[in-house]
C-alpha cells in the first residue's frame, strides 16, 4: 500500500472520534489524550503519561463498548475492589495521579489485557527514565502461600510470563525467605532459559521479573551465574535478551564487563554488548578508561557506517559520548554526508532527515487510527510520537521503550500491519527500522505473514533484519518456508548474519527441519544443535496473538 496508499486509506474512513466511535453514536471531542510536551530531541521520558495514555486508549477503544463510557466503567472498577470515582479515573488517565499497583491489575482484567503487562510497562518505563520503579506494598503483605504455589509453577514448566512477575514482585518485597541455593539455581536457571527464547509480552513479563531478581540479594548470585553460563557457551544463541540485564545493573563492574565483550571474537556476544553499550553509556558508568575504550570502539566502527546495521548501532553510542569524544569523532569522518549524519544524530537524535521521519510516522499513525475509527480532525498525538521515536530515535533503549508501549495499546495491530508494508520501502535505513520495530509487536503478527515478506526481501544487509523479525512472532511455519530457511542458513554464499538469523527463525519457530540443518555440513549446525536442545520460543496462553 505503501505511505500515500495509508493516508489515502485513512481519509476514506468516518469521521467519527475514539469516544465516539467506542460509544456507536456521534458525539462531540472526545476525552483528551496524553501526550508529552518534550521534543523528540530530549533525554528523557515522561513514563506516567505513557502509562496514562495505555490505559486511556484500551478504555476508549475496548471492544466492550460499555467500558468506554467511564460512569460503567467507574461502576465495573468498584466492583473488583477498587476505590474509584470519575475525579480519579480521570487524573489516573491523565497522568495527575500515579495508578496504584491494584488499580493497574484491576485495568488488565477489566480491558483483557495480559496479566502482569501493564504492570511490567509501568516498572520498564520507570526504570529507565530515571523514576523510582518501587514497589509499594510492604513486606508483611507477601503472601508465602502464594509464593509456593508460584514456585511450584516455575518448576513444573507451566509458569506463565505474569506468574514469573508475581514470584519475583513477591521475593522483591522481601529478604527474610529461605530458598534453597539448588532451587534457586533452577529457578535462575529456567528464568534465563525462558527470558531468550521468548518475545513481545511473553519477554517484557519476563524480564521485568529478572531485573526484580537481579536486584533481590539473596536472588542476585545465583542469576548472575546463569546469565554468565549462558553467554559464555561457545554455541548459545540469541544472547540479547540475557546481556540486557547489565543495564539494570549500571555499575562499573557492568560496564567493564561490555567493554570486554565489544572486543570478544564471537560476533552475537559484540553485537549483543554494542546494544547494551548505548544504554550504559546514557547513565554515566563509562569514566575515566573506560570513556576512552569507548570512544575507540566508536571510532573503529564509524569507519563502517555505510552498513545499515553497524550505522544504526553506532548512531547510538554517537549521541552518549562526551562532548569532546564527539568533537574529536566528528572530525575524523572525511566524508561530509557521514559528518552531517552524525551530526544529526547528535542534536535531533534521530536517525535520518526530520521531515522524512515525521512524513513515515504520520503515515503509520494515520493507517492505525483509521483501522480503529479514528479520523485527522483529531489526531493521537502520542500515537505519532511512540511511532516517530520507536522508527527512529538514535537511541535503541528509547526506541524499545516506545515499541512496546505502542505493542500495549489498542493500535498494535494496526502499527504492525503498517510496519509490515513499510518493509518493503526502497529507502533501505526506514526499510530496516521498520524490520527492527516489527519486531517488538512480534505477538500481535503471524509468523505466516511475517514470512511470505521476510523471505521476498532481496536486499542482502535487510535480509538478517527480517528473519530475526520472523522468529518472534506467533505461529507455525510453513514446511516450504522452513525449507528455505534452512537453505539460507547452510549456503556458503550466505553472509554470516543471514545464516544466524536463519537458524534463530528455525529455532524459534521449532520447525522439524532444525534437525536437517543440525545434521548438515553447515557451520551453523553446532548452533541448530543449541535450539535443538535449548526448545523453540515461548507464547504465553493469556497474550491475545491474531485470529
Amino acid at each position: 500500500m505503501g505511505l500515500m496508499g495509508m493516508q489515502q486509506h485513512a481519509s476514506r474512513r468516518g469521521h467519527l472520534s475514539v469516544a465516539d466511535e467506542a460509544r456507536g453514536r456521534p458525539r462531540g471531542r472526545p476525552q483528551a489524550l496524553p501526550v508529552e510536551p518534550n521534543e523528540l530531541g530530549s533525554p528523557t521520558i515522561d513514563p506516567g503519561r505513557r502509562l496514562a495514555w495505555v490505559l486511556a486508549t484500551n478504555r476508549l477503544l475496548s471492544p466492550d463498548a460499555r467500558l468506554s463510557a467511564r460512569e460503567p466503567f467507574i461502576a465495573a472498577l468498584q466492583a473488583e475492589g477498587v476505590s474509584a470515582d470519575s475525579s480519579r479515573v480521570s487524573r489516573w488517565e491523565s497522568a495527575r495521579l500515579r495508578i496504584p499497583e491494584p488499580v493497574l491489575a484491576a485495568y488488565e482484567r477489566l480491558l483483557g489485557l495480559p496479566d502482569g503487562a501493564i504492570a511490567s510497562l509501568d516498572r520498564l518505563l520507570r526504570r529507565t527514565s530515571g523514576r523510582s520503579a518501587s514497589l509499594s506494598d510492604a513486606a508483611e503483605n507477601v503472601d508465602h502461600a502464594r509464593l509456593d504455589e508460584l514456585f511450584a509453577a516455575v518448576e513444573a514448566g507451566r509458569a506463565t510470563g505474569g506468574e514469573w512477575l508475581h514470584l519475583a514482585t513477591g521475593l522483591a518485597r522481601t529478604d527474610r525467605v529461605y530458598v534453597h541455593p539448588d532451587t534457586w539455581q533452577r529457578v535462575t536457571g529456567t528464568l534465563v532459559s525462558e527470558l531468550t527464547r521468548s518475545g513481545g509480552v511473553a519477554m517484557l513479563r519476563r524480564f521485568e521479573a529478572a531485573s526484580l531478581l537481579i536486584a533481590h540479594p539473596r536472588a542476585r548470585a545465583h542469576l548472575s551465574r546463569q546469565v554468565g553460563e549462558f553467554v559464555t557457551d561457545p554455541d548459545a544463541q540469541n544472547m540479547v535478551p540475557a546481556l540486557a540485564l547489565l543495564r539494570v545493573v549500571g555499575d562499573e563492574p557492568a560496564a567493564e564487563l561490555v567493554l570486554r565483550l565489544l572486543g570478544s571474537e564471537n560476533g552475537l556476544l559484540r553485537r549483543g554488548a554494542a546494544e547494551v553499550a548505548g544504554s550504559l553509556a546514557s547513565q554515566g558508568v563509562f569514566t575515566g578508561t573506560r570513556a576512552d575504550a569507548l570512544e575507540r570502539f566508536v571510532g573503529y566502527e564509524l569507519r563502517r557506517i555505510d552498513d545499515v546495521g553497524r550505522r544504526i548501532d553506532v548512531l547510538d553510542l554517537v549521541g552518549q559520548v562526551s562532548e569532546e569524544a564527539f568533537a574529536r569523532l566528528h572530525s575524523a569522518v572525511p566524508e561530509p554526508r557521514s559528518k552531517r549524519v552524525l551530526l544529526r544524530a547528535r542534536t535531533q537524535r534521530e536517525i535520518g532527515d526530520a521531515d522524512l521521519c515525521r512524513i513515515v510516522a504520520e503515515g503509520v499513525a494515520t493507517f492505525a487510527e483509521a483501522a480503529l475509527g479514528r479520523t485527522a480532525h483529531d489526531p493521537d498525538l502520542m500515537l505519532r510520537r511512540l511511532v516517530r521515536e520507536a522508527l527512529f530515535h538514535t537511541q535503541r533503549e528509547r526506541r524499545h521503550l516506545a515499541a512496546v508501549t505502542l505493542s500495549l495499546s489498542p493500535y498494535a495491530r494496526a502499527v504492525g500491519r503498517a510496519l509490515l508494508e513499510l518493509t518493503t520501502d526502497p529507502d533501505t535505513q526506514v526499510a530496516a527500522m521498520a524490520w527492527s520495530t516489527l519486531r517488538r509487536l512480534g505477538h500481535v503478527v503471524d509468523r505466516e505473514t511475517v514470512a511470505t515478506a521476510a523471505l521476498r526481501e532481496r536486499r542482502d544487509e535487510l535480509r538478517p533484519r527480517a528473519l530475526l523479525t520472523l522468529g518472534l512472532c506467533h505461529g507455525p511455519l510453513r514446511d516450504g518456508d522452513a525449507a528455505a530457511l534452512v537453505q539460507s542458513a547452510c549456503d556458503p554464499r550466505s553472509s554470516a548474519e543471514e545464516q544466524h538469523a536463519a537458524v534463530f527463525a528455525l529455532g524459534m519457530a521449532g520447525h522439524p527441519c532444525l534437525q536437517q540443518a543440525a545434521t548438515s555440513e553447515s557451520p551453523m549446525a553446532p548452533a541448530a544443535r543449541w535450539w535443538l536442545r535449548s526448545g523453540p520460543s515461548l507464547h504465553d496462553d493469556d497474550v491475545v496473538t491474531p485470529g
